[in-house]
C-alpha cells in the first residue's frame, strides 16, 4: 500500500510543479509583452527599453538564486 501512495504522490507533485513552471514561464512571457505596450501607450517611451532590461535581468536573478538553492 505504501509504494501506491508514494507514486501517486509522485505524480501529481511533478504535474503541479510542472504546472507551476509552466504558469510562471506564461506571465514573464506576458509580462515582457504587455508591459512595454503599457508604457508605450502612456508617453513613457524612454522607459520601455529600462523596463525590459530590468525585467531580464530580475529573471536571470531568480533563475540564479533557484540554480544555487536547488
Amino acid at each position: 500500500m505504501n509504494l501506491f501512495w508514494s507514486s501517486l504522490y509522485d505524480r501529481a507533485k511533478d504535474r503541479r510543479y510542472a504546472l507551476l513552471f509552466l504558469l510562471s514561464l506564461a506571465g514573464v512571457v506576458f509580462g515582457l509583452l504587455i508591459l512595454p505596450g503599457i508604457l508605450g501607450r502612456a508617453g513613457f517611451y524612454d522607459s520601455i527599453i529600462a523596463a525590459v532590461v530590468s525585467s531580464v535581468l530580475a529573471i536571470a536573478l531568480v533563475c540564479m538564486a533557484i540554480s544555487v538553492l536547488g
